[in-house]
């Protein structure tokens, strides 16, 4: 996953450089460049999860 800023003023940055830099050099925050779909299917899944079980299936590749 990428990284831009909220400004604007950065080329899109991997989340290792993004962790490291904390606030774009522009001053923006850094967000993700895109944002996963998920389905209604995947939501009811989760139901019922830990808070750390769903954290591993949000964050698993």
């Amino acid at each position: 996953m990428r990284y831009i800023s909220t400004r604007g003023g950065i080329q899109p940055i991997p989340f290792k450089d993004a962790v490291m830099m904390g606030l774009a050099t522009d001053g923006g925050l850094l967000l993700p460049e895109s944002y996963p779909s998920i389905s209604r299917e995947q939501l009811e899944s989760w139901r019922g999860l830990s808070y750390q079980q769903l954290a591993f299936q949000i964050i698993a590749p």
